[in-house]
């Protein structure tokens, strides 16, 4: 097993899980590469969510508490990954985080005037950290991980199994 592909497995898993605690769903999570067709490179591994992650058609001032919400647990699912690394590891390859920036940065919440901003970031990452520190969801991402390296794909129901056999162990 190479330690790149557990990374990417890692990854890949800490977008699962926020996807299924904050309730937001997806059909398949994979290990396996894939060329992106807009921008012509390969991703190490992704997610495929349900629902386009965010509709910019209403600016930050103009969000009500459930869009906030909506889009704070997009946030989530979207920074999950490279969370779940960072909590694996202090010194990872950071390249797979590189389109989660991405995505990330160009969202309405990201996209307020300072000292929002910065607040908003910090917020975030930290809860996101707390979150996927927890022993149990620790467990989860672990068993994700291996699974993913296994089968390659796993679909959200596959996932949901994983998360259902640990709930309540901690």
């Amino acid at each position: 097993m190479k330690d790149s592909l557990k990374q990417i497995a890692l990854h890949e898993s800490g977008h699962a899980l926020a996807h299924i605690l904050v309730g937001l769903p997806f059909s398949v999570v994979t290990i396996d590469p894939k060329l992106d067709g807009q921008s012509k490179s390969q991703s190490l591994g992704y997610i495929q969510p349900l629902t386009p992650y965010f509709d910019d058609s209403t600016s930050y001032s103009g969000l009500s508490p459930d869009e906030f919400l909506h889009s704070f647990s997009i946030d989530v699912t979207v920074i999950a990954g490279f969370i779940s690394q960072r909590v694996f590891a202090k010194e990872f390859d950071k390249t797979g985080s590189k389109t989660d920036f991405k995505i990330l940065n160009s969202n309405r919440l990201m996209n307020q005037p300072e000292p929002l901003r910065t607040a908003y970031k910090k917020f975030l990452i930290a809860y996101t950290f707390q979150l996927l520190s927890m022993n149990v969801h620790k467990q989860m991402i672990m068993k994700i991980a291996d699974e993913l390296l296994k089968n390659g794909t796993l679909t959200a129901t596959q996932v949901q199994k994983i998360v259902d056999q640990h709930i309540g162990t901690e």
